[in-house]
């Protein structure tokens, strides 16, 4: 794909911010004997929606591209480039980029202002990150189902690793007036406009305008005599690409003079020369590939009978294989029981038609603390590396993507990336703190848990409580004021499955990092319950035994005036009871037997076995979303929500 380049938009005869034609730029190199130089700068932005009924998709962007103008007609550029498109709230889509190329500049007097051209001969190339596009496509609609028949069929998951795409975007132009005598040394400015579906131009919605803004700030000296080429000195093939497609412009100062074509040398395997133009305005494209040897070329320019040659200008063309990884290709990868997690990877690379693999330089990003990374070799070159994490990070967002980087040196810099994902075992203890299990350690440390939770909850190989049924996964502990997580959270199905008002199966199941998000969350409102109820986190252990007893006759931690505002719901009976604290005590199990018969009375209890006390609990625990932490979960195993490789653990 290709965002709609500035010309295009000139075509639709907007005032000022067209590019001059080559020939335009070409002519204003400045008189014999003085040049113009300086820089132009030109800046749009681009902000709104385009509205469909009940859905928007919003636009915004921005994009800035300074011209250096060389006094012989040409101009180096360089342009950085910024966008997001909203897709109606439900993903977007980031773009962003930034490079620079060559083109063509120049300052004339038109008899009554002065005009100023910029213009670029390439467009820029940016990323456009997909990632969260195809994050939808896979958990709703037609997508999310073809996901779940590859389930069922037992079939590979499509991937919701990062997909971002190289394309490319038009560099802005200028054509603009400015005020100043005919003898002007220096001119400097600064103007904007408006312009009606500017953003089409970025990429946006065609009903949106764009505002442009050119300053400039330009001089007039005496002439540099030259005769230069301008290019890019390094072709990198892409991974995939059989060969790549360069341009070259020539200038030469003082102006007035002709251009021959290129001349074209090779000390290997010959380009293939595309385009050859001589003349006031000369360029040159040629094609080469992995095979093509170091490229030479040369121009020469005639001026009132003169010749003159330019220097060599040298040109490679250079390639680097796809990175392969090890244990057929294998992106996912995690930690093993010993804290290592080893990263091998190969490739091949060849510049001006040699091999030159031996040169390659590796990079992987690194962890935090108390990861160390090592590689071998160690000085990180060759065509093989093998790079080893050692012991795992404190901090669960170090696990993750990691970019791997192949770079040749030198002149001719190109390099290849892959991205690794890294994660740890789950079940296993073996981070840098306290010896609680990998998986609630780091899911702690997630949206989960709400920062300002953290501090409550804790790991308890076992819980027990009596208002809940075998087995309790976690508990919120009066007394300590504490969320107790168990072992137990972390299983197949460990979270009970919503039900509705008739106690009738919703389908919602929380698993994983999810039934750990929703246990938070239902203990959490046991911790609301107690504030509300009984005027602070202890609840009723945060009063003496008797007021416990005179304000909650069942002892089940519902104070009567709420179980009285329920349906269905038994405060339980206070007869025959002691109406001393001495006695309260000493009678403490006989009347807990007593209210025990209440427990389990009020219409909206979720399941039969929850006690009175749990309704709010389970209702708060299920508005959690379900797969809204995904992306944080770097947990390796069978309730990962990201994993997909083949070896976690031992």
């Amino acid at each position: 794909m290709r965002l709609m380049s500035w010309p295009a938009l000139c075509a639709v005869g907007v005032l000022l911010p067209c590019a001059p034609s080559r020939a335009a730029a070409q002519g204003g190199g400045g008189s014999a004997g003085t040049e113009w130089t300086g820089i132009v700068t030109v800046e749009r932005r681009a902000s709104g929606e385009f509205r469909a009924g009940d859905k928007a998709i919003g636009f915004e962007g921005s994009q800035t591209a300074t011209f250096t103008l060389n006094g012989d007609g040409t101009a180096s550029w360089h342009s950085s480039f910024s966008s997001t498109t909203d897709m109606g709230g439900l993903y977007t889509i980031p773009a962003s980029g930034s490079g620079g190329g060559f083109g063509y500049g120049s300052v004339e007097f038109n008899g009554e202002t002065w005009e100023i051209h910029a213009g670029a001969e390439d467009d820029l190339e940016i990323r456009v990150d997909y990632t969260d596009q195809d994050r939808v496509w896979a958990t709703q609609g037609l997508g999310a189902m073809l996901v779940e028949m590859a389930k069922a069929m037992g079939q590979p998951i499509p991937s919701l690793s990062a997909h971002v795409e190289k394309e490319s975007v038009g560099v802005p132009g200028a054509t603009v007036p400015a005020r100043a005598a005919p003898g002007a040394t220096s001119l400097s400015g600064s103007i904007s406009e408006t312009v009606p579906g500017g953003a089409d131009a970025m990429g946006g919605i065609g009903t949106i305008p764009a505002t442009y803004t050119y300053t400039w700030r330009l001089t007039k000296g005496p002439a540099r005599s030259h005769v230069r080429i301008y290019g890019p000195e390094c072709g990198c093939l892409d991974a995939d690409a059989t060969d790549k497609a360069l341009h070259f412009i020539a200038g030469a100062s003082p102006a007035g003079g002709t251009f021959s074509e290129f001349i074209v040398s090779s000390d290997g395997a010959a380009p293939q020369v595309d385009a050859n133009v001589g003349g006031e305005q000369p360029s040159l494209d040629i094609t080469g590939t992995r095979d093509t040897g170091s490229v030479t070329l040369r121009i020469r320019y005639t001026r009132n009978g003169t010749t003159a040659e330019s220097a060599p200008f040298i040109v490679d063309f250079c390639a680097i294989d796809r990175l392969e990884l090890a244990d057929g290709n294998e992106h996912d990868l995690a930690f093993d029981l010993d804290g290592r997690l080893v990263v091998e990877a190969k490739t091949k690379a060849w510049r001006g038609g040699k091999d030159v693999s031996a040169e390659l330089q590796w990079e992987i990003e690194e962890m935090g603390s108390p990861t160390s990374l090592g590689a071998e070799p160690s000085e990180k070159k060759g065509e093989r590396i093998t790079f080893t994490y050692q012991n795992m990070p404190k901090r669960n967002a170090d696990f993750g993507p990691k970019k791997l980087t192949a770079r040749t040196t030198g002149r001719c810099a190109c390099q290849q990336e892959e991205t690794i994902r890294t994660f740890y075992p789950d079940i296993d203890s073996n981070h840098p703190d306290d010896g609680t299990p990998n998986w609630f350690y780091y899911w702690k440390q997630t949206s989960a848990v709400p920062s300002g939770a953290r501090p409550m909850v804790e790991f308890r190989e076992m819980v027990s409580d009596p208002n809940m049924p075998g087995r309790p996964i976690a508990k919120y502990d009066h007394q300590t004021q504490k969320i107790l997580i168990s072992d137990a959270a972390f299983g197949v199905k460990a979270c009970r499955g919503e039900v509705d008002e008739g106690r009738m199966p919703t389908g919602r199941q929380a698993e994983g990092i999810d039934c750990f998000g929703e246990t938070v969350r239902h203990e959490l409102q046991h911790r609301a319950d107690a504030v509300a109820w009984w005027g602070g986190p202890g609840g009723p252990y945060g009063v003496n035994l008797l007021e416990w007893f005179l304000k909650d006759w069942d002892h089940d931690q519902v104070p009567n005036t709420v179980e009285e505002s329920r349906p269905d719901c038994q405060p339980g009976e206070w007869t025959n009871a002691p109406i001393d604290l001495a006695k309260v005590v000493a009678q403490q199990g006989e009347l807990v037997e007593r209210g025990r018969r209440t427990w389990f009375t009020c219409r909206e209890r979720p399941f039969a076995d929850a006690s009175d006390a749990e309704i709010d609990a389970y209702r708060q625990g299920w508005t959690w979303p379900l797969g809204s932490a995904n992306s944080e979960d770097w947990s390796c195993g069978n309730l990962s929500k990201q994993w997909q490789g083949k070896k976690c653990g031992p």
